[in-house]
């Protein structure tokens, strides 16, 4: 397989990865109001499936800014891909902004432990690496480091709220 075919299958699939993220939320919306009901453990449910959506949506964009990140490394001439490694990196600060305004609006309904996940996270993590990049650009940043840690907070989000609504620690 030559290489132009591999780079349009890594962005090809890179692509239905997002595509996939960004419909997660609609198709959970959908079902959840299917089975509408006022119990607490459902509505805490619904929270967590929005929280886990965010924090999803955030790893995935994460993971194609490296994924074309590689692919500038192959061609450095390609500034096409440079626009769309800073778009990906950027829209998974929105999608980390969104979870931490999803937190602080309905914080009856997150736990503590919840809480301290993600602003642990924000704090170690992502607010160094969000100056970082604010300041100098994607050529600032560990790309990959930055994908390990929001699939690290994914994985630990989904830990907890699968415990905190009583599914057990299944994975």
């Amino acid at each position: 397989m030559d290489t132009a075919t591999k780079d349009w299958l890594v962005v090809g699939c890179s692509i239905a990865s997002v595509c996939a993220s960004l419909s997660v939320p609609i198709v959970s919306n959908f079902l959840s109001t299917l089975r509408r009901n006022d119990n607490g453990r459902i509505l805490r449910q619904e929270f967590y499936a929005a929280i886990l959506c965010s924090a999803a949506r955030a790893n995935d964009r994460f993971l194609s800014a490296a994924i074309r990140q590689k692919l500038l490394r192959l061609r450095p001439d390609n500034v096409e891909l440079s626009v769309h490694v800073d778009e990906d990196i950027g829209a998974g600060w929105i999608a980390l902004e969104e979870l931490g305004k999803k937190l602080q609006a309905d914080q009856l309904i997150c736990s503590d432990k919840v809480l301290a996940l993600v602003s642990d996270a924000n704090s170690k993590h992502f607010w160094r690496a969000e100056s970082l990049f604010r300041l100098y650009g994607h050529t600032a940043l560990d790309i990959d480091d930055l994908h390990k840690q929001a699939q690290d907070l994914v994985a630990k989000l989904k830990h907890r709220c699968r415990r905190e609504i009583g599914l057990g620690a299944q994975r």
